[in-house]
């Protein structure tokens, strides 16, 4: 953002013939409500630059998190959700052991096949216990941040 210096534009723009001791206290005055606001204007910058260079990637939503978060010295971490009982179906040249299909009445446990669709990709974010905070403002920054089609769930540790 551009940098404005009223008080440079109000000198170089006032013909000589007006600069007074009288007319800089006039528009000293009158330009102390343009320069709070502009100084509000900086502090929006500053702030919107912050979040601007925060990413959906998991070590910057680790640090967002722990700004925002955690004054204490554990960390909050983010690991993938892993589903351990995941079978797929492969070609026969892929070498991979088979995966049998049977019925319910053979007694055996039933065997469930995932479709990459059906597979919840997610995220787990690792709280520390004894962290207190407002849970729907934490919310409202991984959903800002995380890709829409991520889940995640949060575990205190």
């Amino acid at each position: 953002m551009i940098s404005i210096d009223i008080q440079h534009i109000i000198d170089n723009t006032t013909p000589p013939r007006l600069r007074s001791a009288q007319w800089n206290e006039t528009i000293n005055a009158l330009q102390s409500f343009q320069k709070k606001l502009l100084n509000e204007l900086y502090q929006i910058e500053a702030k919107k630059k912050y979040e601007m260079a925060f990413t959906g990637q998991v070590i910057y939503l680790e640090k967002l998190l722990n700004d925002k978060f955690n004054n204490s010295g554990t960390e909050i971490y983010i690991t993938d959700r892993v589903i351990s009982s995941r079978f797929y179906l492969h070609n026969k040249n892929e070498a991979k052991p088979p995966v049998y299909l049977y019925n319910q009445s053979e007694g055996e446990d039933p065997l469930y096949l995932f479709n990459d669709v059906e597979y919840q990709h997610g995220f787990i974010i690792h709280v520390p216990s004894g962290l207190v905070t407002n849970w729907n403002e934490f919310k409202w920054w991984v959903d800002k941040y995380k890709l829409k089609s991520k889940e995640y769930t949060i575990i205190e540790y």
